[in-house]
């Protein structure tokens, strides 16, 4: 679905962004 695993992550990482109100646990799985 995705070209590149990057781009996967910053898909993901966007997603989590939009929907999760925790800034800190985002930034804390993707280290």
């Amino acid at each position: 679905m995705f070209d590149t695993e990057i781009e996967r992550c910053v898909v993901l990482g966007r997603y989590i962004a939009e929907h999760n109100s925790t800034v800190r646990d985002t930034a804390a799985v993707f280290g």
